[in-house]
């Protein structure tokens, strides 16, 4: 997998540890995503708590217990569906919608006959 920012790669992490790894582990905590990281040749974090906490709020994380982090269902798909290198190779969007343009009042009456 290609993940293209931190919160992907935590939902990465989470996804091996559960359901490729060796050692199959149902939640996460910060020393497992540094030794992922380190495996990676991705870097360690600075502060990785932050970035698990961040996973759970984009919704690819839950809160197992002080500290443990588990991949929900969002986070699966992103892994499994989404990511570069599988066959749903999906465009993520931000969300945002463009706004049409709206002709203001005084155009609209100058355009009637």
């Amino acid at each position: 997998k290609q993940p293209k920012n931190d919160i992907q790669f935590v939902a990465v992490a989470a996804y091996y540890h559960r359901f490729v790894g060796a050692e199959r582990k149902e939640a996460i905590n910060t020393d497992d995503l540094q030794e992922s990281a380190r495996q990676a040749n991705r870097g360690v974090f600075k502060v990785p708590s932050v970035t698990l906490n961040n996973a759970v709020t984009q919704g690819y994380m839950d809160r197992v217990g002080r500290g443990l982090y588990k991949v929900n269902a969002v986070g699966e798909n992103v892994v499994s569906m989404t990511l570069p290198g599988t066959a749903g190779d999906a465009k993520q969007t931000t969300g945002r919608r463009k706004r049409k343009a709206v002709a203001s009042k005084k155009q609209t009456k100058a355009r009637k006959p």
